[in-house]
């Protein structure tokens, strides 16, 4: 969100006409003219359409400036430059930003053009905030205060960016008091003024502000506020940080489900328009939350998450560049203005100039090497600190790694003793028809068969399976299975409304033991119209796989068996084996068997296996 305050300024200009990007866009294409008034329309374009932060910002800015540069606009110029330099800042590519805020403040104040020196003193503010140099940031933003002061705009919206850059600057040095009474103050002119992108600023920075203070039931309600504003005026590029920071508020009163879900919400409103500095952050809180919550696998995926894409941001290289282009420019500043008092006191002051030269010198040189010895410091409490967590983890991800792959050798080893097992029963059905049955019906059932194989192997060695294709597994093995009764047999499934079965999924052939039972041991010994019904509903998070008969029943057909030959069912011990090894953290399987009775008599048998997620 810090990144969208700076350019509030321009944005009020824009707001304030009601003006839409594709209004202007329009615009844009009715007037071909390369004069200032187009140079304007493609500035509107790119302040209106900030926080898109979209390619096309950069090629239109690009524009403007090539225009005003070719026609001497100057004023055309400065705001070209600086919706560049908002680009680049959007992009997270500070020497780059800083580069074009410069050039567009030294032409504005060549010029003495009080609104556009305001914008630059803030825009290089903002750019001094983030290279952790607070004091000179507040002294740019107080100086931008001022002239507005002078100016008669105590009220007026373009006092409002400034007064919120200001309490950042007063927030990032502590001075939390200071910080909250300007945001009040930019509540006042932004709700006088009915401004809703102001207020939804302003109370997600006075929620920022008792956040950092650890005053965590002040900050819900503003962070809350400015979360429901911004979503009523879909300004979700405002979300991203006021997400995180409520997301944290959670985390500290151990509401460690609500804290996760605000944090990949705010990971999502943050993902398209490209905020890598909102990324950094809520990818550092998540793996701080996977960590405090003992999820070390998640833990790690989040750090190298959060160290990838803090590498891309902070590297020693912009950090070089932003440092030197800064005090390159404070040096022409002081120099220029040393030169006019030479000119003023040519002959009185020559003495004194010289030595107030090399004061200056000396306190540069002392500010550089004393912000080189803070970065290299810095950098050397990261590396051992990361050296630590990375030794840890590795630790950590070890054990994990060593138990996945003893589960997954297990289940694997039970897969190839069940895939046999169902081949063998189907080839049964097709052998009984062959030698009883119609030909032609066999010789298709041999290709349904052969199908059915192919997908048995290639499902065999996977974890898991889309519900469509263990619904299209159960139907060829089912439609196998139908030749050995009459046309009393029929079969049913029913998919729930609120499961997608190209989406959800389940480990493969977990229902076909069960299906294989029901049918063997439930229909195979009834007299009548024999019926079988499968259906998958979900409730909870749980997903309930019914399994229904009105076979003999479950006790009719155990004397049967003790009659003929003693043994277990296989399917029954492989589907039990199966579920012990699949049982996590995250997900539990269970099974329920119901006799089924009708007037007192056997009525057949549901069975229910029970899938259930954990958050």
């Amino acid at each position: 969100m810090k990144k969208a305050l700076l350019f509030l300024l321009l944005f009020l200009s824009v707001a304030l006409r009601a003006q839409t990007p594709d209004e202007i866009e329009r615009k844009l294409q009715a007037r071909t003219l390369s004069d200032s008034a187009r140079v304007e329309l493609l500035v509107d374009f790119c302040v209106a359409n900030t926080f898109a932060n979209q390619p096309k910002n950069l090629t239109y800015a690009q524009k403007a400036l090539q225009i005003s540069r070719k026609i001497k606009y100057p004023l055309g110029e400065i705001r070209a430059l600086n919706c560049v330099g908002n680009y680049y800042y959007q992009q997270a590519i500070y020497d780059k930003a800083v580069t074009y805020y410069t050039q567009a403040l030294r032409l504005a104040t060549r010029l003495k053009m009080t609104d556009n020196i305001v914008i630059g003193n803030s825009n290089l503010a903002s750019v001094y905030t983030r290279d952790k140099k607070f004091e000179k940031a507040l002294v740019l933003l107080q100086e931008a205060d001022k002239i507005l002061l002078e100016t008669g705009s105590k009220d007026n919206p373009k006092r409002a960016p400034i007064l919120t850059n200001l309490g950042i600057a007063y927030g990032d040095v502590s001075q939390y008091q200071k910080a909250i009474e300007c945001h009040e103050e930019v509540l006042r002119i932004c709700e006088s003024a009915k401004i809703p992108f102001g207020i939804i600023l302003a109370k997600s920075n006075i929620g920022s502000c008792y956040y950092k203070q650890n005053q965590f039931e002040k900050a819900i309600p503003f962070l809350q506020a400015a979360i429901r504003i911004a979503k009523e005026n879909e300004a979700s590029n405002l979300l991203g940080q006021p997400l995180a920071e409520l997301a944290v508020c959670y985390q500290k009163k151990k509401d460690y489900t609500r804290a996760t879900a605000l944090l990949n919400e705010s990971i999502a409103v943050s993902e398209p328009i490209n905020d890598q500095h909102n990324l950094l952050t809520a990818y550092q809180k998540l793996h701080e939350l996977a960590f405090e919550t003992g999820n070390y696998s998640k833990a790690y995926k989040t750090l190298l998450l959060y160290q990838s894409k803090k590498d891309s941001v902070y590297t020693i290289e912009k950090e070089q560049v932003i440092t030197r282009l800064s005090e390159a420019f404070e040096s022409e500043k002081k120099e220029s203005k040393i030169k006019g008092l030479l000119q003023e006191k040519r002959i009185t002051d020559l003495k004194n100039q010289t030595q107030e030269r090399t004061i200056w010198i000396l306190i540069l040189v002392f500010l550089l090497l004393a912000v080189l010895a803070f970065a290299l410091f810095r950098r050397y409490q990261n590396r051992k600190k990361n050296e630590l967590l990375r030794a840890s983890y590795e630790e950590a991800t070890r054990t994990l790694m060593a138990e996945k792959r003893a589960t997954e050798s297990e289940l694997t080893a039970l897969k190839s003793q069940m895939n046999p097992h169902f081949i063998f029963n189907a080839l049964n059905s097709i052998q009984h028809l062959f030698m009883y049955g119609d030909k032609v019906v066999a010789n298709k059932q041999m290709e349904n068969f052969t199908t059915l194989t192919r997908e048995i192997l290639s499902f065999s060695g996977k974890r898991s399976i889309t519900l469509s294709a263990e619904i299209e597994l159960l139907k060829r093995y089912l439609e196998l299975e139908k030749m050995r009764f009459n046309d009393d047999f029929e079969y049913n499934i029913h998919v729930g409304t609120e499961l997608d079965p190209d989406f959800d999924s389940l480990p493969p052939m977990i229902l076909q033991p069960f299906v294989e039972n029901a049918l063997k041991h439930g229909l195979l010994h009834k007299k009548g119209k024999k019926r079988l019904e499968i259906s998958f509903t979900e409730t909870n998070s749980t997903l309930l796989c019914t399994i229904y008969d009105n076979g003999i029943g479950r006790k009719a057909s155990k004397e049967l068996t003790e009659k003929s030959v003693q043994h277990e069912s296989f399917a029954t011990s492989a589907i039990d084996k199966q579920l012990e090894l699949l049982n996590t953290d995250e997900t539990t399987y269970s099974v329920t068997y119901e006799d089924l009775y009708e007037n007192g008599a056997a009525a057949g048998t549901r069975v229910v296996l029970k899938i259930t997620h954990r958050e």
